[in-house]
């Protein structure tokens, strides 16, 4: 308690920047952070006011410009970030009342059933990423055989590859929540990988797997950028995203009967309720029931 109140004084003084910066640091991962970030400078930008000085008129406001401008979701989502942002500030005493808490919100709706690719596609998927670039290849493997988020492919270095006392390999992944997760690897993937970077297991080799043309790690938009153009080259009639091999990867477990746990457990969720949107129709190991493209075909 006494810290929050020294936190408190300290954020009475500092200008909006700096009060932003405090509270996205502390958000679950660097994605939610940089995304929390743009959400409420762009509405400070629009509104032309001191954070301080927002009513619920300016936040009603604000609601019906993105009503109008923004699609459903994406409205949603920032103004949850903003009741986030001001429940922040009135819980270190910088405000006294919430604008946004006038801001109703519809239950969002669930698209999983919309957001998957099927087994099909996969495969086409993987073929035109593999006659692009074996990098794009080996980040659509990873996709598709471990479920990560494009967010934790984006921090994976070549320390982040483990060989566990069975000599099987195991990805150390740095999950939303901050904690990190030994993921299995399946051993068809690990062997492409393997060939794509042309060096053994090295635990103190922090170098990134995906470069850019700098030899710099590529970023995360970048990475997006393989797996959309891939998507179009396979010519898949879906406006698909690296999270769609994420749901895919969900979705195609629970459809061959894997078990829900598991798949959690995989996923990095904190519950299984969360992992139950993804059962709906399209007895193996989860990550092992997407085949890799075969040329013999």
């Amino acid at each position: 308690m006494h810290e929050l109140a020294v936190e408190s004084q300290k954020l009475a003084i500092m200008p909006t920047s700096k009060v932003v910066e405090y509270f996205v640091k502390n958000q679950e991962s660097p994605g939610t952070s940089r995304t929390y970030h743009s959400t409420i400078k762009y509405f400070l930008s629009w509104i032309n006011k001191p954070y301080r000085e927002i009513t619920p008129f300016d936040a009603l406001k604000y609601s019906e410009f993105l009503k109008s401008n923004k699609a459903e979701a994406t409205t949603q989502r920032q103004i949850s970030t903003l009741k986030k942002f001001y429940d922040f500030a009135m819980k270190c005493g910088l405000i006294t009342g919430n604008p946004f808490a006038v801001v109703k919100q519809k239950a969002a709706p669930n698209r999983s059933a919309e957001r998957f690719l099927t087994v099909k596609e996969i495969d086409k998927l993987l073929r035109a990423l593999k006659e692009t670039n074996e990098k794009h290849y080996v980040l659509g493997l990873l996709l598709v055989a471990t479920g990560m988020r494009i967010s934790e492919i984006w921090e994976l270095s070549w320390s982040s590859f483990v060989e566990m006392p069975d000599n099987s390999i195991c990805i150390n992944v740095h999950r939303k929540g901050g904690e990190y997760q030994l993921l299995p690897l399946r051993e068809d993937v690990w062997e492409i990988i393997k060939n794509f970077v042309g060096k053994e297991i090295n635990p103190q080799d922090n170098s990134p797997i995906f470069l850019n043309p700098s030899k710099k790690r590529a970023s995360s938009v970048t990475l997006r950028t393989w797996i959309e153009s891939g998507v179009k080259k396979a010519g898949i009639n879906k406006k698909a995203t690296p999270h769609f091999l994420r749901h895919s990867f969900a979705t195609t477990a629970l459809d061959q009967k894997a078990d829900i746990r598991d798949v959690s457990w995989y996923m990095g969720h904190k519950s299984l309720k969360t992992t139950s949107i993804y059962a709906h129709p399209t007895n193996k190991r989860v990550g092992e029931f997407i085949p890799l493209p075969n040329d013999n075909k």
